[in-house]
C-alpha cells in the first residue's frame, strides 16, 4: 500500500496543527498564569497559588454556599456573608492581594496611594471590553476610554469638589434616615 504525497502533506499539517494548538492551550491554562503569579509575588502581593483550570471558582463557589447555609441576624456583619471569599482572602494574605478567577489573576488594592496610581494610569490599565448589550445599557464615563475619558472627567471634576460634597453630604444623611424611617415604620 502506497501511500501519496498529498496524504502525507496532509497527516503532516494535522500534527502541526495539533501540535501547536497544544501548544498554545498549555501556555495560556498553565504557563501564563505560573509566570504571572510570580511576577505578583515579586510584587510583593500574596494570595492563593494557581490550580489548573479553574483557579479559586471552586472555593468561589463552596464559601458562596456555606455563607448563604447560615441564618443572619440584624446586628451581624455583612461583608462575610456578601463576599465570602474576598474577605477570607483579605482575612489571610492583607489587603493587597489576589486570587484566581480561571486562568486569570484578580488583584485586590486596597491601599489608597496605589489606587490612585492605578486610576492615573488609565492607558496602563485599560478596561474590559463589554458585550454589545453592555454598550447600549452603560453609557456615559464608565464607558468611555482613553482621551475621551480624560476630557469628560477634566469636565465634571469639579462637582466633586471637597467644598460642595459637604453640602449634599447633609442632605444624603437627611435622605437616608427618611429612607429608613418610612422603610421601618411602613
Amino acid at each position: 500500500m502506497e501511500v501519496d504525497a498529498t496524504t502525507m502533506m496532509f497527516v503532516g499539517f494535522c500534527i502541526a496543527f495539533v501540535t501547536i494548538l497544544l501548544t498554545k492551550a498549555l501556555s495560556w491554562l498553565w504557563l501564563e498564569p505560573k509566570r504571572a503569579e510570580r511576577y505578583l509575588r515579586r510584587q510583593g502581593l500574596k494570595g492563593n497559588s494557581y490550580t489548573l483550570f479553574f483557579g479559586d471558582i471552586k472555593a468561589i463557589s463552596t464559601l458562596i454556599q456555606k455563607a448563604k447555609s447560615k441564618p443572619i441576624d440584624i446586628n451581624d456583619d455583612v461583608t462575610p456573608r456578601l463576599v465570602p471569599f474576598q474577605h477570607q482572602l483579605i482575612r489571610n494574605y492583607g489587603k493587597n492581594s489576589f486570587f484566581w478567577y480561571g486562568p486569570k489573576p484578580v488583584v485586590h488594592i486596597m491601599d489608597p496611594e496605589a489606587i490612585r496610581e492605578v486610576l492615573n494610569l488609565i492607558n496602563d490599565f485599560p478596561k474590559p471590553t463589554l458585550t454589545p448589550l453592555s454598550k447600549f445599557l452603560i453609557t456615559g464615563l464608565v464607558d468611555l476610554d482613553g482621551d475621551k475619558w480624560s476630557k469628560h472627567r477634566k469636565i465634571i471634576n469639579p462637582a466633586f469638589n471637597l467644598a460642595k460634597l459637604k453640602v449634599f453630604f447633609s442632605h444624603y444623611i437627611l435622605c437616608q434616615s427618611l429612607t429608613l424611617n418610612f422603610i421601618i415604620y411602613y
